[in-house]
């Protein structure tokens, strides 16, 4: 593919995320920014973005080819892909920028606010350009403990349903170690109910697996673990899988039902889903 280009460009948008391993959709379709306008040649599996100010310091070399730097990749992709999908690229972007960890969360959540403020200013820049108000967004609500893309898939469910933004990977003490489910919400941020655990299963329960456990004892195992979670804080748990992810609105009804009916919600019209742009 790089060969086959005459320009000067380099992978950009979801294509530089993918390079990243930055939960990034898998498609057909690759992305690249270049200084000239396109010409009268056109690829259908390749969108070219035209931005003729591109910095040189807004490419860097990756596995052998030219990529927009992460900086910028993290905001093109706000500016462009659809709100799950970016949410869940931004969230890799603090994760890998601010070297996020959950067992240094203090010092993991100030490089994170660092590199935040870096992108939101670097968006800024961007002056008044289109979806800016919906990248803000995206901006905001990254969230560099998101461990996978399934969890971010999770919190943005919740957040365009108007609950508060949970916390992630939290340290719960059990009877049996110490566990740290994908999102909570305390009890400070449920009034008038129970805590509420959500966990995200990126594998399915009952495929078989590289170990050697067979789908029954992912299960007790997986049961034993959230009865754990419950024992020691008394919450509502939640799981979610793949299935969710292809009915959102039947996994949106099941998590507001942990919650009480009165709990005042927050619209967040703007990271509601669309179809991505080119």
């Amino acid at each position: 593919m790089a060969a086959s280009l005459r320009c000067s460009f380099a992978f950009s948008h979801e294509t530089a995320a993918a390079l990243r391993s930055w939960q990034a959709p898998v498609t057909d379709t690759v992305h690249i920014v270049q200084r000239f306008r396109p010409g009268q040649s056109r690829s259908d599996d390749v969108i070219r973005h035209y931005c003729p100010d591109l910095d040189e310091q807004d490419v860097v070399w990756l596995h052998g080819l030219p990529v927009t730097a992460a900086e910028r990749t993290a905001v093109d992709c706000a500016l462009l892909s659809s709100p799950p999908v970016a949410l869940a690229i931004v969230d890799a972007a603090l994760r890998s920028l601010g070297s996020v960890s959950r067992f240094r969360r203090a010092e993991s959540s100030e490089r994170q606010e660092t590199i935040r403020a870096d992108l939101l200013e670097r968006l800024a820049d961007r002056g008044s350009v289109r979806h800016v108000r919906r990248a803000r967004e995206v901006l905001v609500h990254a969230n560099g403990f998101a461990e996978l893309g399934g969890e971010s898939w999770l919190r943005w469910l919740a957040l365009v349903q108007g609950l508060p933004a949970p916390e992630l990977q939290v340290p719960i003490a059990t009877a049996r170690g110490v566990f740290y489910p994908d999102a909570m919400w305390p009890e400070s941020m449920v009034p008038g109910g129970r805590p509420v655990l959500a966990e995200y299963d990126g594998v399915d329960k009952y495929a078989a697996t590289p170990g050697g456990r067979g789908p029954g004892e992912r299960v007790v195992r997986q049961t034993d673990r959230e009865q754990l979670l419950v024992d020691a804080t008394g919450a509502r748990v939640l799981r979610f899988t793949k299935h969710d992810r292809r009915d959102p609105n039947g996994g949106a009804r099941r998590l507001l039902r942990a919650f009480p009916s009165g709990m005042p919600r927050t619209p967040r019209p703007l990271l509601l889903s669309r179809r991505p742009r080119r």
